[in-house]
């Protein structure tokens, strides 16, 4: 008895001894050090001093291309920019020619998720979420996507991981900007969020998740008025901002609540324009494009014994994609009062044309292609066609709401507002990473805004509202972060999809070899 005692002491010791001998390393869960050296076989270019010769620069801020541009890159920024033979080359630099070729600054996305869903076994729980290190931050690197802010989680300690992995370059993908688990009300709309039932619980969530580095907060749909309102006063009170997926509270009140940010566009506007009619904001007896007795009687019907006042309102996806919504004329007084509102208060609208547009059946984009089921295995693609089919067989086909939330962004963009952009990609019906992110610049880009001011949404503008100065344009003593792509977006925006290589921070990833080293990955926890 006494041996064994003296062996489990010793046991002890040894375990002890161990965990103190690696503590300055960050102890034996720590990341492997040697991850950074598997990476390099991801890496196309890098050198101290890089160069890329004789190509198109696209600066990010709307400006018009400039030819045969010369590129020096150096510690991670652009340390000189000019015409090809007026930029002295260092001999010892390493030289990429780029004739034929574009650059773009890397794109700043904010409506990113580091997750997928995969359906789920249990009762009246249809999706659950499954946390991704790997898959998820290499395809969206892999199109050039530098900087993301990811939009709520369920995984916040994966999350705050994978941000410190990818900053010490352990891990691949682009510069995190994390957003805390969602806040959502009592009950809420989905069953892995957590739940709050009053101001005092949003302000509790919101300070316990601040002071744990993240960046950004988001409310879900079921939220109250109060409760967004104490949310919003708590994440400003850290120095944080706040982003709202609405529904049971309407644009114009978030707005009053202290939302910074709104997101997925104008999808909830149509609650915006009953209360409007309502007269709580401001009558629209004349002038008005829309016609409460006749255009707009079934809506009415719909919402007979809501009360506008009630401080907690259900969720109506009804209201959000009923007739109002197909009907809704993006000319009209109603329309143009909400833009201005939103631009007078300095509030940014994020575009997910393309998550969307891969959720619900439309014939706007084709068919997901046989590239981006590759990233999926093979029992999840075939849960995925299983999935797409009932979803689609209940939704019908939206093409008309797909196009009505264009034509607001395009319009939002036109009355000057901030509009920035994200893929809302979680996996679901063939919204992959990454490749949905493209099809949101081109959605964009088929909404009307010209191709140079939706790159400068994706970069610029998405920079800026992150408040980041160091990023977002191509221009001397900015950060290198750069896509080359082997087209001209300019004359064809599908060049966008033809990617060469992405630098970040100086160092050029190839975008092939990111995307070959996760397929069939998409349905298993990586």
């Amino acid at each position: 008895m006494l041996s064994f005692a003296i062996f489990v002491l010793h046991f002890l010791l040894a375990s002890v001894h161990y965990a103190y001998a690696h503590y300055e390393d960050g102890g034996p869960f720590a990341f492997d050090r040697k991850s950074a050296d598997y990476n390099n076989q991801f890496i196309s270019h890098q050198a101290p001093i890089l160069v890329l010769e004789n190509v198109r620069v696209v600066d990010g801020m709307g400006n018009a291309p400039e030819e045969a541009q010369t590129i020096v890159i150096e510690d991670g920024k652009i340390n000189a920019l000019g015409a090809t033979g007026s930029i002295p080359i260092p001999k010892d630099a390493k030289v990429i020619s780029g004739a034929g070729k574009t650059v773009l600054p890397g794109y700043v996305m904010h409506h990113e998720h580091l997750y997928y869903h995969s359906l789920s076994q249990v009762p009246g729980m249809p999706y659950l979420a499954t946390p991704s290190m790997v898959t998820v931050p290499r395809l969206y690197l892999s199109v050039g996507v530098t900087t993301a802010r990811s939009i709520g989680t369920y995984h916040p300690f994966d999350d705050l991981k994978l941000k410190e992995g990818i900053s010490k370059d352990i891990l691949i993908g682009p510069d995190l900007f994390l957003t805390a688990p969602f806040i959502q009300g009592d009950p809420g709309y989905y069953q892995l969020m957590p739940e709050i039932n009053s101001a005092e619980a949003a302000k509790r969530e919101v300070g316990y998740w601040a002071e744990r580095g993240f960046h950004n907060f988001k409310t879900y749909v079921d939220i109250s008025r109060s409760e967004m309102r104490a949310a919003a006063e708590e994440a400003h009170a850290h120095g944080k901002n706040i982003s709202a997926h609405l529904c049971s509270v309407s644009i114009l009140e978030a707005l009053d609540a202290g939302i910074d940010e709104v997101e997925h566009g104008f999808q909830s506007i149509a609650a915006d324009i009953l209360r409007l009619h309502e007269g709580e904001e401001v009558g629209f007896q004349s002038n008005s494009t829309m016609d409460r007795d006749a255009k707009l009687g079934e809506q009415f019907v719909m919402t007979a014994g809501m009360d506008f006042n009630q401080d907690r309102r259900q969720c109506r996806f009804d209201i959000l994609f009923g007739p109002l919504m197909m009907d809704l004329d993006v000319d009209s007084t109603e329309v143009n009062y909400i833009f201005q509102r939103v631009i007078e208060k300095g509030a940014v609208v994020d575009s997910t044309l393309g998550g969307l547009a891969r959720l619900l059946p439309n014939s706007i984009l084709p068919p997901v292609n046989d590239e981006a089921k590759s990233f999926y295995t093979p029992q999840r693609l075939a849960q995925w066609e299983h999935e797409i089919k009932k979803i689609h067989s209940k939704a019908g086909d939206v093409t008309i709401f797909l196009q009505k939330l264009m034509e607001l962004d395009y319009k939002f963009w036109k009355a000057g507002g901030n509009l920035v952009m994200g893929s809302d990609a979680v996996s679901l019906a063939g919204a992959v990473p990454g490749s949905t992110n493209l099809e949101s610049l081109e959605l964009l880009f088929m909404a009307g805004i010209p191709p140079l001011e939706v790159i400068k949404i994706a970069t610029l503008n998405g920079a800026r509202a992150l408040d980041l100065f160091d990023r977002g344009t191509v221009a001397e003593g900015q950060r290198a972060d750069l896509i080359l792509l082997n087209g001209n977006p300019v004359e064809d925006f599908k060049a966008i999809y033809d990617i060469d290589t992405v630098f970040k921070k100086g160092v050029g990833y190839s975008s092939a070899r990111l995307q070959d080293s996760v397929r069939e990955t998409i349905g298993i926890i990586n």
